[in-house]
């Protein structure tokens, strides 16, 4: 009975500083433009699985201010439709979200 309140117990405590050393990493960013809002999204395509995060000006419909922050792919060759390559698109789908 101890061993499952303590499991009970560590589990969420370990999410949590999974959690806060994640989301601590987001502060790392080099933003460039002042008020502007950050944008991420994952696509899965026929090579494998893609990131990109954006930072948007303020003024972007005027002018266009937008910076790249990060992209990120990962080649798994979804296309062939394996076990394997499905997997390794998940895996990396899971990673980069």
């Amino acid at each position: 009975m101890n061993s499952k309140l303590l499991k009970l117990f560590l589990l969420p405590l370990l999410l949590l500083f999974t959690c806060f050393g994640k989301v601590t990493a987001q502060y790392n960013l080099k933003l460039k433009y002042k008020n502007s809002s950050v944008y991420a999204g994952i696509e899965v395509g026929a090579k494998g699985v893609k990131m990109s995060l954006l930072e948007i000006g303020k003024n972007a419909k005027k002018n266009g201010a937008f910076n790249a922050l990060k992209n990120t792919a990962v080649n798994t060759d979804f296309i062939s439709f394996t076990n394997a390559t499905f997997h390794a698109s998940l895996t990396a789908f899971c990673n980069l979200y």
